[in-house]
């Protein structure tokens, strides 16, 4: 998911995910290279909204103005250059 979002006109990713995971998540981000990604980690699972407002917060405290792309890890997108 986070390289369908990666090259020139993209920022690094924000990737929320349960602290449980926090350490596959990393493992993951390191091995398909992608550079600069921050892991936001949920202490208790609460649905998207809570996870897409902390995620909005960084975001702008990082890049203000910044647009936020939705993506839920389980998103089927077979066109990826369709998509950029």
């Amino acid at each position: 998911t986070a390289l369908r979002a990666h090259g020139p006109g993209f920022g690094a990713p924000i990737v929320v995910c349960n602290e449980s995971h926090r350490f596959l998540v990393a493992e993951q981000l390191r091995e398909v290279e992608v550079p600069g990604a921050r892991i936001l980690l949920e202490p208790v699972a609460r649905n998207s909204a809570p996870a897409i407002a902390a995620a909005a917060i960084l975001a702008e405290e990082t890049n203000p103005g910044a647009i936020l792309w939705i993506m839920p890890a389980d998103s089927a997108i077979s066109d990826v250059p369709g998509l950029h």
